[in-house]
């Protein structure tokens, strides 16, 4: 993932690494990481204006990292098994993650609360993202549908169910 300027480079790996890269010269800034956790980092995402990083993990967490100290400043836990979706709602507010466990869930990005669990997915949820104006959350899952959801109430308000096959991304 790039940050909002696109002078940085976050590059996630598969021993639960995250490496911050200058996007001049693509060298090395600052290496994020928890050696509690070793497990693939699955998604990273910038939250615009701000100097943090979101990362997803097959340790069924999502981590909020300070990219100026590498800090780690909050861990999400709630998802039962590896997460696979990870978006940042425009306005930074809100983490929505997806994963196996056929859920999705919405953060605050501030408090960490888990604000809404979306249960309504038959299968593993792989990619989810924010509408431009933060109002709508897309779903895709291996059920072969595609959800879209109302953000301030987690209602489903529509299901396309067009697809033969699972649907991967968005």
């Amino acid at each position: 993932a790039f940050n909002q300027s696109g002078n940085t480079l976050a590059i996630g790996d598969s021993k639960g690494d995250i490496r911050l890269l200058r996007s001049t010269d693509y060298q090395q800034i600052r290496l994020l990481s928890d050696r509690d956790s070793n497990l693939w980092i699955t998604q990273l995402a910038f939250v615009n204006d701000r100097n943090w990083l979101v990362s997803s993990s097959f340790d069924k967490t999502v981590r909020l990292w300070d990219v100026q100290t590498g800090d780690c400043l909050k861990v999400f836990t709630g998802h039962t098994h590896w997460i696979w979706g990870l978006a940042i709602s425009p306005d930074g507010q809100l983490i929505a993650s997806s994963g196996d466990d056929c859920t999705i869930r919405l953060w605050d990005v501030e408090t960490g609360q888990c604000l809404r669990v979306l249960t309504e997915h038959e299968n593993w949820v792989w990619a989810i993202a924010f509408s431009p104006d933060g109002k709508t959350l897309a779903s895709a899952s291996y059920d072969c549908t595609v959800r879209l959801w109302t953000v301030d109430t987690g209602e489903c308000t529509q299901i396309l169910s067009e697809h033969e096959n699972s649907i991967w991304t968005l």
